[in-house]
Protein backbone atom coordinates (compact mmCIF):
# COMPACT_ATOMS: atom_id res chain seq x y z
CA UNK A 1 0.00 0.00 0.00
CA UNK A 2 2.64 2.21 0.56
CA UNK A 3 4.73 1.80 -2.49
CA UNK A 4 1.78 2.23 -3.94
CA UNK A 5 1.27 6.12 -2.20
CA UNK A 6 4.79 6.54 -3.73
CA UNK A 7 4.78 5.49 -7.01
CA UNK A 8 1.16 7.56 -7.55
CA UNK A 9 3.66 10.60 -6.20
CA UNK A 10 6.42 9.46 -8.37
CA UNK A 11 4.30 9.48 -11.44
CA UNK A 12 2.30 12.69 -10.27
CA UNK A 13 5.52 14.64 -10.18
CA UNK A 14 6.84 13.30 -13.57
CA UNK A 15 3.48 14.54 -15.16
CA UNK A 16 4.06 18.09 -13.55
CA UNK A 17 7.97 18.23 -14.70
CA UNK A 18 6.43 17.21 -18.14
CA UNK A 19 4.08 19.81 -18.07
CA UNK A 20 6.66 22.52 -16.85
CA UNK A 21 8.71 21.58 -19.70
CA UNK A 22 6.39 21.78 -22.08
CA UNK A 23 5.64 25.24 -20.91
CA UNK A 24 9.38 26.25 -20.88
CA UNK A 25 9.61 24.90 -24.38
CA UNK A 26 6.49 26.94 -25.50
CA UNK A 27 7.86 29.92 -24.07
CA UNK A 28 11.16 29.72 -26.11
CA UNK A 29 9.45 28.83 -28.89
CA UNK A 30 7.49 32.61 -28.81
CA UNK A 31 10.68 34.09 -29.37
CA UNK A 32 13.29 31.83 -31.28
CA UNK A 33 13.79 30.29 -34.68
CA UNK A 34 15.17 27.67 -36.06
CA UNK A 35 16.95 28.00 -39.14
CA UNK A 36 19.83 25.32 -40.76
CA UNK A 37 22.35 24.48 -38.33
CA UNK A 38 21.58 28.33 -36.60
CA UNK A 39 19.17 28.56 -33.33
CA UNK A 40 18.87 32.12 -32.47
CA UNK A 41 16.64 33.80 -29.78
CA UNK A 42 15.40 37.64 -31.48
CA UNK A 43 13.83 40.04 -28.84
CA UNK A 44 10.71 39.23 -27.05
CA UNK A 45 9.40 42.32 -27.61
CA UNK A 46 10.13 43.46 -31.54
CA UNK A 47 10.18 47.55 -31.25
CA UNK A 48 11.10 48.55 -34.61
CA UNK A 49 9.44 48.24 -38.40
CA UNK A 50 9.92 49.09 -41.86
CA UNK A 51 7.57 49.22 -44.20
CA UNK A 52 8.10 50.00 -47.82
CA UNK A 53 5.94 51.34 -51.03
CA UNK A 54 7.61 50.05 -54.31
CA UNK A 55 6.53 51.58 -57.50
CA UNK A 56 9.05 49.42 -59.91
CA UNK A 57 5.71 47.70 -61.58
CA UNK A 58 3.29 50.47 -61.34
CA UNK A 59 4.54 53.82 -61.00
CA UNK A 60 3.11 56.67 -58.86
CA UNK A 61 0.74 58.74 -60.09
CA UNK A 62 -0.36 61.08 -57.50
CA UNK A 63 1.62 62.66 -54.62
CA UNK A 64 -0.77 63.63 -52.34
CA UNK A 65 -1.07 59.71 -50.73
CA UNK A 66 1.93 58.86 -51.88
CA UNK A 67 2.49 56.01 -48.57
CA UNK A 68 -0.15 56.26 -45.92
CA UNK A 69 -0.78 53.20 -43.00
CA UNK A 70 -2.66 53.46 -40.45
CA UNK A 71 -3.28 50.81 -37.88
CA UNK A 72 0.87 50.05 -37.43
CA UNK A 73 2.84 48.95 -34.50
CA UNK A 74 3.01 52.00 -32.04
CA UNK A 75 5.89 54.47 -32.68
CA UNK A 76 7.49 57.39 -30.88
CA UNK A 77 9.99 58.09 -33.74
CA UNK A 78 9.99 57.51 -37.58
CA UNK A 79 12.39 57.70 -40.55
CA UNK A 80 11.62 57.87 -43.97
CA UNK A 81 13.89 57.45 -47.13
CA UNK A 82 13.46 56.92 -50.97
CA UNK A 83 14.96 55.84 -54.14
CA UNK A 84 14.12 57.68 -57.65
CA UNK A 85 15.41 58.76 -60.78
CA UNK A 86 17.01 62.24 -59.74
CA UNK A 87 15.40 64.74 -61.73
CA UNK A 88 17.61 67.33 -63.49
CA UNK A 89 15.61 70.34 -63.31
CA UNK A 90 12.77 70.42 -60.59
CA UNK A 91 12.69 68.56 -57.50
CA UNK A 92 10.59 66.51 -54.97
CA UNK A 93 9.26 68.25 -51.54
CA UNK A 94 8.61 65.59 -49.28
CA UNK A 95 5.78 65.86 -46.35
CA UNK A 96 4.89 64.12 -43.31
CA UNK A 97 2.08 63.70 -41.00
CA UNK A 98 1.84 61.14 -38.49
CA UNK A 99 -1.39 60.16 -36.66
CA UNK A 100 -1.31 60.25 -32.90
CA UNK A 101 -2.79 57.25 -30.84
CA UNK A 102 -5.51 59.65 -29.01
CA UNK A 103 -5.51 62.42 -31.23
CA UNK A 104 -5.26 61.35 -34.46
CA UNK A 105 -3.79 63.23 -37.71
CA UNK A 106 -1.45 66.11 -36.92
CA UNK A 107 0.09 68.79 -38.74
CA UNK A 108 2.20 68.62 -41.57
CA UNK A 109 6.14 68.67 -41.45
CA UNK A 110 8.16 69.87 -44.36
CA UNK A 111 11.28 67.03 -44.32
CA UNK A 112 13.13 67.49 -47.68
CA UNK A 113 13.63 68.91 -50.94
CA UNK A 114 15.33 66.64 -53.18
CA UNK A 115 16.72 66.73 -56.57
CA UNK A 116 18.99 69.60 -58.50
CA UNK A 117 18.27 70.90 -54.76
CA UNK A 118 19.28 68.47 -51.92
CA UNK A 119 17.94 69.89 -48.49
CA UNK A 120 16.31 68.65 -45.21
CA UNK A 121 14.18 70.73 -43.28
CA UNK A 122 13.76 71.12 -39.28
CA UNK A 123 10.78 72.52 -36.89
CA UNK A 124 9.23 71.51 -34.10
CA UNK A 125 5.90 72.21 -32.38
CA UNK A 126 3.01 70.80 -29.99
CA UNK A 127 2.34 68.04 -32.34
CA UNK A 128 6.13 66.55 -32.62
CA UNK A 129 9.59 68.01 -34.59
CA UNK A 130 11.29 66.93 -37.62
CA UNK A 131 14.93 67.13 -37.27
CA UNK A 132 18.14 65.97 -38.21
CA UNK A 133 16.41 63.57 -40.87
CA UNK A 134 14.08 62.02 -38.10
CA UNK A 135 10.77 62.99 -37.29
CA UNK A 136 10.01 62.39 -33.20
CA UNK A 137 6.81 62.45 -30.66
CA UNK A 138 6.48 64.30 -28.53
CA UNK A 139 7.25 62.95 -25.19
CA UNK A 140 5.09 59.76 -23.45
CA UNK A 141 3.02 60.20 -26.72
CA UNK A 142 2.65 57.29 -29.73
CA UNK A 143 1.66 57.35 -33.31
CA UNK A 144 0.10 54.27 -34.70
CA UNK A 145 -0.22 55.83 -38.66
CA UNK A 146 1.72 57.82 -40.76
CA UNK A 147 0.92 59.86 -44.39
CA UNK A 148 3.60 60.97 -46.78
CA UNK A 149 2.94 63.03 -49.38
CA UNK A 150 5.49 64.09 -52.52
CA UNK A 151 4.94 67.44 -54.28
CA UNK A 152 7.02 68.32 -57.55
CA UNK A 153 8.31 71.80 -57.73
CA UNK A 154 9.90 72.84 -61.26
CA UNK A 155 10.56 71.10 -64.31
CA UNK A 156 8.45 71.58 -67.02
CA UNK A 157 5.50 73.73 -64.94
CA UNK A 158 5.71 71.48 -62.16
CA UNK A 159 4.49 68.33 -65.27
CA UNK A 160 8.06 66.82 -65.31
CA UNK A 161 8.99 66.31 -69.07
CA UNK A 162 12.50 67.07 -70.51
CA UNK A 163 14.03 65.98 -67.42
CA UNK A 164 11.82 68.06 -65.27
CA UNK A 165 10.82 66.39 -61.51
CA UNK A 166 8.02 63.64 -62.37
CA UNK A 167 6.18 61.45 -59.86
CA UNK A 168 6.65 58.45 -62.19
CA UNK A 169 10.72 58.75 -61.43
CA UNK A 170 9.88 57.83 -57.28
CA UNK A 171 10.98 53.84 -57.27
CA UNK A 172 10.09 52.85 -53.55
CA UNK A 173 9.29 54.55 -50.41
CA UNK A 174 10.71 53.44 -47.00
CA UNK A 175 9.74 53.98 -43.18
CA UNK A 176 11.13 52.73 -40.24
CA UNK A 177 9.10 53.44 -37.02
CA UNK A 178 10.21 52.72 -33.55
CA UNK A 179 9.46 52.88 -30.44
CA UNK A 180 12.80 53.64 -28.65
CA UNK A 181 11.88 53.01 -25.07
CA UNK A 182 11.67 49.35 -26.44
CA UNK A 183 14.97 49.07 -27.57
CA UNK A 184 17.60 47.52 -24.95
CA UNK A 185 21.31 46.18 -26.15
CA UNK A 186 21.61 42.79 -26.49
CA UNK A 187 23.55 40.75 -23.92
CA UNK A 188 23.09 36.88 -24.78
CA UNK A 189 25.56 36.72 -27.42
CA UNK A 190 27.04 33.14 -26.89
CA UNK A 191 24.05 31.77 -29.57
CA UNK A 192 26.05 33.90 -32.15
CA UNK A 193 29.29 31.40 -31.70
CA UNK A 194 26.82 28.94 -33.92
CA UNK A 195 26.64 31.10 -36.83
CA UNK A 196 28.07 30.17 -39.82
CA UNK A 197 31.70 32.45 -40.30
CA UNK A 198 31.00 35.33 -43.55
CA UNK A 199 33.36 37.68 -45.06
CA UNK A 200 32.81 39.09 -47.88
CA UNK A 201 35.80 39.67 -50.32
CA UNK A 202 36.48 42.74 -53.28
CA UNK A 203 34.64 45.15 -51.30
CA UNK A 204 37.11 48.31 -52.27
CA UNK A 205 38.39 49.74 -49.16
CA UNK A 206 38.95 53.66 -48.60
CA UNK A 207 39.96 56.11 -45.72
CA UNK A 208 38.01 59.03 -45.87
CA UNK A 209 41.52 60.74 -43.74
CA UNK A 210 43.28 60.36 -46.71
CA UNK A 211 41.05 62.21 -49.30
CA UNK A 212 41.19 65.26 -50.79
CA UNK A 213 38.51 67.43 -49.40
CA UNK A 214 38.89 70.00 -46.87
CA UNK A 215 36.57 68.44 -44.18
CA UNK A 216 37.64 64.93 -44.81
CA UNK A 217 37.02 64.13 -41.43
CA UNK A 218 33.57 64.15 -41.61
CA UNK A 219 33.09 62.30 -44.71
CA UNK A 220 32.01 58.86 -42.82
CA UNK A 221 28.74 58.65 -44.02
CA UNK A 222 29.87 58.70 -47.81
CA UNK A 223 33.29 57.26 -47.87
CA UNK A 224 31.21 53.79 -46.27
CA UNK A 225 28.22 54.30 -48.41
CA UNK A 226 30.58 54.83 -51.35
CA UNK A 227 32.46 51.21 -50.86
CA UNK A 228 28.77 49.66 -50.77
CA UNK A 229 27.84 51.35 -53.76
CA UNK A 230 31.14 50.29 -55.67
CA UNK A 231 31.09 47.23 -54.37
CA UNK A 232 27.59 46.23 -55.46
CA UNK A 233 27.48 48.60 -58.58
CA UNK A 234 30.75 46.74 -59.58
CA UNK A 235 32.39 50.05 -60.44
CA UNK A 236 34.74 51.98 -58.60
CA UNK A 237 33.46 55.24 -57.36
CA UNK A 238 35.27 58.28 -56.06
CA UNK A 239 34.19 58.66 -52.57
CA UNK A 240 35.27 62.46 -52.75
CA UNK A 241 32.41 63.03 -55.75
CA UNK A 242 30.00 61.21 -54.02
CA UNK A 243 30.54 63.09 -51.00
CA UNK A 244 29.76 66.22 -52.87
CA UNK A 245 26.55 64.76 -54.38
CA UNK A 246 24.98 63.58 -50.77
CA UNK A 247 25.32 67.20 -49.41
CA UNK A 248 22.51 68.29 -47.53
CA UNK A 249 22.07 72.04 -48.09
CA UNK A 250 19.81 72.57 -45.13
CA UNK A 251 22.10 71.16 -42.35
CA UNK A 252 25.43 71.72 -43.98
CA UNK A 253 26.84 68.43 -43.56
CA UNK A 254 27.51 65.21 -45.99
CA UNK A 255 26.09 62.81 -43.49
CA UNK A 256 22.19 63.21 -44.15
CA UNK A 257 21.12 59.44 -43.98
CA UNK A 258 18.34 59.73 -46.74
CA UNK A 259 20.88 61.56 -49.06
CA UNK A 260 23.19 58.85 -48.91
CA UNK A 261 20.78 55.81 -49.11
CA UNK A 262 19.39 57.79 -52.18
CA UNK A 263 22.80 58.30 -54.38
CA UNK A 264 23.69 54.29 -53.27
CA UNK A 265 20.50 53.76 -55.13
CA UNK A 266 21.40 56.13 -58.56
CA UNK A 267 25.05 54.61 -58.39
CA UNK A 268 24.32 51.20 -58.81
CA UNK A 269 21.63 51.07 -60.87
CA UNK A 270 21.06 52.52 -64.23
CA UNK A 271 17.97 55.11 -65.26
CA UNK A 272 15.01 52.45 -66.06
CA UNK A 273 13.31 50.87 -64.06
CA UNK A 274 13.90 47.34 -65.90
CA UNK A 275 17.63 48.00 -64.93
CA UNK A 276 17.13 48.41 -61.10
CA UNK A 277 19.23 45.57 -59.30
CA UNK A 278 19.07 47.17 -55.72
CA UNK A 279 16.79 48.88 -53.32
CA UNK A 280 18.02 51.12 -50.49
CA UNK A 281 16.94 52.24 -46.71
CA UNK A 282 17.45 53.61 -43.57
CA UNK A 283 16.66 51.73 -40.87
CA UNK A 284 16.83 49.94 -37.59
CA UNK A 285 17.67 46.98 -37.27
CA UNK A 286 15.96 44.57 -34.39
CA UNK A 287 19.26 43.16 -33.77
CA UNK A 288 23.03 41.46 -35.27
CA UNK A 289 20.88 38.48 -36.30
CA UNK A 290 19.22 40.67 -38.64
CA UNK A 291 22.14 42.27 -39.53
CA UNK A 292 24.06 38.65 -40.40
CA UNK A 293 20.87 37.68 -42.75
CA UNK A 294 22.06 40.43 -44.59
CA UNK A 295 25.59 39.67 -44.79
CA UNK A 296 24.59 35.68 -45.63
CA UNK A 297 23.14 37.11 -48.86
CA UNK A 298 26.04 38.51 -49.86
CA UNK A 299 25.67 42.70 -49.40
CA UNK A 300 27.54 44.75 -46.46
CA UNK A 301 26.07 46.94 -44.20
CA UNK A 302 26.60 50.70 -43.18
CA UNK A 303 26.14 50.57 -39.50
CA UNK A 304 26.38 54.06 -37.36
CA UNK A 305 28.08 54.13 -33.96
CA UNK A 306 28.46 56.13 -31.22
CA UNK A 307 30.69 56.66 -28.36
CA UNK A 308 34.00 54.38 -27.69
CA UNK A 309 34.78 51.34 -29.93
CA UNK A 310 37.46 49.44 -28.75
CA UNK A 311 39.99 48.64 -31.44
CA UNK A 312 38.63 51.24 -33.59
CA UNK A 313 41.24 54.45 -34.99
CA UNK A 314 39.70 57.14 -32.26
CA UNK A 315 36.31 57.59 -29.77
CA UNK A 316 32.98 58.40 -31.83
CA UNK A 317 31.27 60.69 -29.32
CA UNK A 318 29.28 62.24 -31.94
CA UNK A 319 28.17 59.29 -34.02
CA UNK A 320 30.51 57.54 -36.99
CA UNK A 321 29.41 55.42 -39.94
CA UNK A 322 31.41 52.32 -40.95
CA UNK A 323 31.03 49.40 -43.32
CA UNK A 324 30.13 45.83 -41.87
CA UNK A 325 31.74 43.16 -44.27
CA UNK A 326 31.49 39.96 -42.19
CA UNK A 327 31.74 38.10 -39.17
CA UNK A 328 33.85 35.46 -37.24
CA UNK A 329 31.94 33.33 -34.87
CA UNK A 330 34.31 31.45 -33.36
CA UNK A 331 36.07 34.62 -32.00
CA UNK A 332 32.74 36.63 -31.84
CA UNK A 333 34.62 39.37 -33.79
CA UNK A 334 32.90 41.85 -36.64
CA UNK A 335 34.51 42.30 -39.50
CA UNK A 336 34.35 46.05 -40.65
CA UNK A 337 35.62 48.80 -43.19
CA UNK A 338 35.90 51.58 -40.69
CA UNK A 339 37.07 54.95 -43.21
CA UNK A 340 38.27 56.97 -39.90
CA UNK A 341 41.60 54.65 -40.44
CA UNK A 342 44.58 56.89 -40.97
CA UNK A 343 46.02 55.12 -43.74
CA UNK A 344 44.46 52.34 -46.40
CA UNK A 345 46.00 49.91 -44.20
CA UNK A 346 44.05 50.28 -41.57
CA UNK A 347 40.77 50.03 -43.03
CA UNK A 348 39.79 46.56 -42.28
CA UNK A 349 38.99 45.98 -38.84
CA UNK A 350 37.91 43.49 -36.25
CA UNK A 351 36.02 44.82 -33.55
CA UNK A 352 34.53 42.41 -30.46
CA UNK A 353 30.64 41.63 -30.58
CA UNK A 354 30.07 42.16 -27.32
CA UNK A 355 31.44 44.28 -23.94
CA UNK A 356 30.95 47.61 -22.69
CA UNK A 357 33.48 48.98 -25.66
CA UNK A 358 31.99 46.24 -28.31
CA UNK A 359 30.24 46.44 -31.60
CA UNK A 360 26.73 46.03 -30.15
CA UNK A 361 26.86 48.78 -27.43
CA UNK A 362 28.17 51.38 -29.78
CA UNK A 363 25.94 50.01 -32.42
CA UNK A 364 22.94 50.21 -29.99
CA UNK A 365 24.22 53.88 -28.90
CA UNK A 366 22.82 54.95 -32.13
CA UNK A 367 19.72 51.74 -31.86
CA UNK A 368 21.05 49.86 -34.30
CA UNK A 369 20.86 52.67 -37.42
CA UNK A 370 21.72 50.83 -40.60
CA UNK A 371 21.86 51.89 -44.49
CA UNK A 372 20.07 48.57 -45.96
CA UNK A 373 21.03 47.43 -49.52
CA UNK A 374 18.66 44.41 -50.52
CA UNK A 375 16.85 42.98 -54.10
CA UNK A 376 13.68 43.74 -55.30
CA UNK A 377 11.06 41.26 -54.27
Amino acid sequence: MESGKWGIWREWRWVCGLQGFCKHLLFLSSFCFLSGDLFCAEPLQPWTFCYRRSFLEHPLTSGGRAFVKEKVHPFSQLIFSWNSFRPQRGFFRFWIRVHDTKRGWLSWHKAFEWGHVQRSFGDAHSDGSYNHVRYEMPHGRLADGFWIKIEVVGGNGGNGGNGGARLEDIVQLSVSASRLNGFQVESNTLRYSRLKPIFIRGVPIWSQMVLDHPRAPALCSPTSTCMLASYLGKKTYSPVQFAQSVFDDGLSIFGSWQCNVALAFEKVNGRTRAQVDYLFCVQRLHSFNELYKILARGIPVVVSVRGVLEGAPKAYPHGHLLLVVGFDPVNRMVICHDPAAPSLRGVIRKYRLSGAHGFLHAWGNSNNLAYVAFKPS
